[in-house]
Formats: C-alpha cells, structure tokens, sequence
C-alpha cells in the first residue's frame, strides 16, 4: 500500500515536472520563430519595393505591350493592363503575407505571457505534490517507527511477564515443598502418639 500511493506520488510529480520542461522548451522556440518571421517581412518589403518600383514603370509607359521579369523571373511580354493588374495583385498578397506575420509575432508575445502564467502554476502545483509526498515520507517513517517500538515492547514485556511467572512458580514450588515436609511431620507425630498410647 505504500509503494503504491508513492508511485502515484511520484508519477504526478513527473508528470507535472515533464509539462513545465515542455512550456521552457517553448518559451525558448518562441523567440527563434519570431526572429523567422522578422526576416520574412523583411524579404518581403524588399519585394514590395520592387513591385512599387515595377508598377511605377508601367504607369508611365506609353506603349500597349510590356516587357517585364519581375512576376516569374523570367522576361515576358504582357499588355499594360494586365501586368498592372497582376503586379497589383502581386502587391497585395505580399502585404497580406507581412500582416500574417506581424500578426504571429503578436500572438507569440502573448503565448509567452500565456506561457509563463502556466508554468508559475504547473510549479505552484509542482511544489505542492513534493510537500505533500515528503509529509506522506514522514508519516509513514513514523508509523513504521512506532510499530518497531510496539513490538520490541511487547517482546520485553512478554519476558518480564514470563520471568515473573517462573519466578513465582520456583517460589510456589518451594512452598509446596515446605508444607508437604511439615505434612510429613505432623503424621509421623501423630503415628507415634498413637502408638504409645496403644502400647500403654
């Protein structure tokens, strides 16, 4: 019964001690991945500097047709409209993209806030289950303890019991010795009165 609610003692703890080794590890991830993203917006905005530079160009360009290699790296030939249309397009995913990103790298600063409230928590109840199996160690050492006294006790006790008891009977014994000799006694005188007073 011991070892069983220990195990399950020390289960518990290791199962709390195993969260917060899993929350540092992404408290810790966090900031790798924010630095990821960082560098994504910064590409980025790079390509948005193209693309403005890009659709400035055919603006003001006064021809139908237009060369351009900014879409797929390579040189094609589209009509203005729509290489205007498909740069704007272009234009408007990469900023989507950036506001996702800059959205992740938010949403991360409050997970690490999140984070680290939950592992205050996990140590708060950490702290709590070793209290509560050093308090459940003491216990059982104590009750162990006063079982090992009761029982050297009892055994003493048995001996002291026991002694007592032979003593008495060595006593008894000799009494009994003593009165069957005065016993003897007493016939012996009896026999021999009787005996005179017959003979007279």
């Amino acid at each position: 019964h011991y070892d069983s609610r220990r195990e399950k003692f020390l289960f518990r703890i290791n199962d709390i001690e195993q969260s917060i080794k899993k929350l540092e590890e992404r408290k810790l991830q966090i900031p790798r991945d924010q630095i990821l993203l960082a560098k994504k917006m910064s590409n980025m905005q790079d390509r948005l500097i193209e693309l403005n530079a890009e659709i400035e160009r055919v603006i003001s360009c006064s021809q139908n047709e237009i060369f351009s290699d900014i879409l797929h790296g390579a040189r094609q030939r589209f009509t203005k409209l729509e290489l205007k249309r498909k740069l704007q397009d272009e234009h408007m995913k990469c900023w989507m993209k950036i506001s996702q990103w800059r959205a992740g790298i938010i949403n991360m600063d409050r997970e690490i806030v999140g984070i680290e409230a939950d592992i205050d928590t996990h140590q708060t109840r950490l702290n709590e289950r070793k209290a509560a199996l050093l308090q459940f160690d003491r216990q059982c050492a104590a009750v162990t303890s006063m079982k090992c006294f009761v029982s050297t006790d009892s055994v003493q006790m048995q001996k002291f019991y026991f002694t007592r008891w032979r003593s008495r009977a060595k006593l008894l014994g000799g009494m009994r010795t003593i009165f069957n000799s005065f016993a003897r006694s007493i016939r012996r005188r009896m026999y021999m009165n009787a005996w005179r007073q017959w003979r007279a």
